[in-house]
């Protein structure tokens, strides 16, 4: 689904929420785009899901902004590591090189 995460996303996520220690998530930013699906979520956050789903919230990003989650910047050059492909025509625009150049969908 995303192919291309930086290999440096799980070490900054988890150290904005070491820096934030009451923060429930972060998640990373392009400059573009926002990429919650991408995000590191402390167990606790279990509470405000579950909370934000029984009043009838359906939006990952209305959730994030609800808890005050951390957005973290990557710069706008890594926005093809957060490149998502969903169907066989993503996949198809992705070069299948070494370096696995994705055009943005």
């Amino acid at each position: 689904d995303a192919p291309r995460l930086p290999a440096d996303l799980y070490c900054r996520l988890e150290a904005a929420l070491d820096l934030a220690p009451r923060v429930l998530a972060a998640f990373p930013s392009d400059g573009h785009r926002d990429h919650p699906a991408c995000g590191l979520w402390r167990p606790q956050a279990r509470q405000s899901l579950t909370a934000y789903l029984a009043h009838g919230g359906r939006s990952l990003k209305g959730l994030l902004r609800e808890i005050g989650a951390c957005r973290v910047a990557w710069s706008a050059e890594a926005s093809g590591s957060f490149v998502n492909l969903n169907t066989p025509a993503d996949l198809a625009r992705c070069d299948d090189t070494a370096d696995r150049q994705c055009s943005a969908a």
